[in-house]
């Protein structure tokens, strides 16, 4: 359990994300990204550990499509998303403002055995 909670809190200082640069012909993309977060309700206060794997192809420097899975282990529950992605990205600069669209669907575990 301690090992969980070491791991826990590597992962809320650090987010990793890994991604190629891409050019302007059709080119595969992936990444891997991973954070915990904390979430807030009536219930009270609970946290995530978030692993997520996504890959597609990058159609021009604006467009990218692609689909990943992950897995969601929370306090009292795991889930794993599959989803579709789609990321627009505004200007054709280093830096440029976005929009990403994730839509899927979760398999629940609430018993927190796994799924």
């Amino acid at each position: 359990m301690k090992t969980l909670r070491i791991m826990g809190l590597l992962f809320a200082l650090i987010t990793l994300s890994i991604a190629p640069t891409t050019s302007n012909v059709q080119t595969y993309k992936g990444s891997i990204e991973g954070g915990r977060t904390l979430h807030t309700d009536d219930m009270g206060l609970f946290s995530t550990t978030d692993i997520y794997t996504t890959h597609g192809f990058q159609f021009n420097p604006y467009l990218y499509v692609g689909a990943g899975a992950g897995i969601r282990l929370g306090d009292s529950y795991t889930a794993i998303p599959i989803y579709a992605d789609v990321n627009y990205t505004m200007l054709k600069k280093k830096v440029s403002p976005f929009i990403d669209a994730k839509i899927g669907y979760s398999l629940l575990d609430e018993s927190g055995s796994g799924c």
